[in-house]
């Protein structure tokens, strides 16, 4: 029964088969001649149902909660539409979203789209200096996340998107969580900045950024592993199976919850 279904659909799908069972059951009960059968029904339907249900509700709990942080110049909302494209990601991980600190103005070449989303606001995770070489804001953001964990509850892991990756990768490794994923993302310009956890880097190869991507994966240490896609500054789409596959791979090794 368990089709790795985002937790929505499991749970309208679990909600559906309650209502179906209720529905027949109370159809034998107009029928005198029926009980026999109720009783039987009742036994192998509802035990078979609850059973279904049961292994669902394990199967969301085993996966793992994924904090997203959108690039600069967008917000949450248009992260959430970036990330539909790769489908492996909404298979594997419950996903939550947040807005970076800073309001910002809209990122280069995003007017066209930003347009479709519900959220008009943009915002970005650091600020820069002057001569464009340093970053600052380092301390607000990590403070923003510690508050929305609070508000939301643990995550296993953190998704951070061009320059959310930044900040998901230097949060998820004060925070020890099981892992990050990059994608396009861009380093710390920090040399001390040296990351243990285990870290998934997608990067694009007709990306602009594409060395400052490189950097980052170089900043990590631990487990780490990087694919790259052959567009530009953006996710992959559903097609990259070798990527898919990887994530995958990722995701059961250092991401999920054994249950």
């Amino acid at each position: 029964i368990w089709r790795k279904e985002s937790s929505y659909e499991a749970m309208t799908f679990a909600t559906f088969a309650v209502l179906l069972l209720h529905i027949v059951q109370a159809s034998l009960r107009r029928i005198p001649s029926a009980s026999p059968l109720l009783s039987s029904f009742h036994r192998q339907a509802g035990t078979s149902v609850t059973s279904s249900i049961s292994y669902m509700e394990q199967k969301l709990k085993s996966k793992p909660r994924v904090l997203c942080l959108h690039g600069y110049g967008t917000n949450s909302e248009f992260l959430k539409v970036m990330q539909l494209g790769f489908s492996p990601l909404q298979d594997l991980c419950d996903f939550h979203f947040m807005d970076g600190v800073f309001e910002s103005e809209i990122a280069p070449g995003v007017e066209k789209y930003i347009k479709y989303v519900n959220q008009q606001e943009c915002y970005k995770w650091l600020r820069k200096t002057e001569d464009g070489k340093q970053y600052y804001g380092f301390e607000e953001s990590l403070k923003a996340i510690d508050a929305e964990l609070k508000r939301i509850g643990d995550v296993d892991a953190l998704l951070g998107f061009s320059q959310g990756a930044v900040i998901a990768s230097l949060a998820a490794d004060r925070l020890k969580l099981r892992g990050v994923i990059c994608v396009c993302g861009v380093d710390t310009k920090r040399h001390q900045d040296k990351l243990s956890i285990p870290s998934f880097h997608i990067i694009g190869k007709k990306d602009p950024i594409r060395d400052r991507s490189i950097k980052l994966y170089d900043q990590f240490t631990g487990v780490k592993e990087m694919m790259e896609h052959p567009e530009g500054h953006k996710f992959p789409n559903a097609k990259e199976k070798q990527i898919g596959t990887a994530f995958s791979k990722f995701c059961s090794s250092n991401l999920m919850k054994k249950i």
